[in-house]
């Protein structure tokens, strides 16, 4: 939260609008929220003046193999941060996982 605050300052320092994606921790182990605090995340984050919460975000780290079971947890827990996010209102439109060839197996 601290780098995204750091953005808002700055932001009405300039008089402009930041963009930001928030990363969903699904299961690749890196960076991210965990989906049961995603919700609240995104409420701080569309608080704060001179963000826009662009879209929520996780990174599939099995995508491209034959077996999808895991790929399907991650898929599942993503699905489910978005649906608490949306709880408050659409506050993103846009959501996005990435991976090594999840854009040809997953929609």
């Amino acid at each position: 939260m601290d780098l995204v605050e750091a953005l808002s300052h700055e932001a009405v320092r300039q008089g402009k609008t930041v963009k930001v994606h928030l990363k969903i921790e699904t299961g690749m182990g890196r960076i991210g929220v965990a989906p049961k605090d995603a919700a609240d995340m995104a409420r701080r984050i569309v608080a704060l003046p001179n963000v826009e919460l662009e879209g929520l975000s996780s990174h599939f780290a099995l995508a491209d193999t034959a077996d999808q079971s895991f790929t399907a947890h991650q898929m599942q827990l993503f699905q489910e941060a978005c649906a608490r996010d949306r709880g408050d209102g659409d506050s993103c439109s846009s959501k996005a996982h990435c991976g090594l060839g999840s854009s040809s197996r997953i929609p």
